[in-house]
């Protein structure tokens, strides 16, 4: 069963929608990275194995900004992705660089 939700309150308690940038955590080869994103999507979905649960998904685009042999000006959008976990998501709305920003609005 999937309920769409419009809104989740972040690590620092602050209200995210549909549309808001985001910074959360991504794995880099073996490492943590911190990515920034835009979110597309918000729902809590029953998984199949336990109905009687709610997961969240929340739907993001994130940006790239890492490759092999490090280029300083390399920005690309990434693919869809979900994060389960509110708690370890920031509301970027308001330090989101500006070139991160024009990546995501194309």
């Amino acid at each position: 069963m999937r309920h769409t939700k419009y809104c989740f309150l972040d690590k620092a308690s602050n209200t995210v929608h549909v549309g808001d940038f985001i910074a959360y955590g991504s794995l880099l080869g073996r490492c943590a990275a911190l990515k920034f994103g835009k979110v597309i999507k918000i729902e809590k979905v029953s998984p199949d194995w336990d109905k009687s649960k709610e997961e969240w998904h929340i739907r993001v685009i994130g940006v790239e900004d890492w490759q092999p042999g490090w280029r300083p000006d390399y920005l690309e959008k990434s693919k869809p992705g979900t994060l389960m976990y509110p708690d370890r998501i920031l509301l970027a709305n308001d330090f989101i660089p500006e070139k991160y920003k024009e990546v995501l609005e194309c």
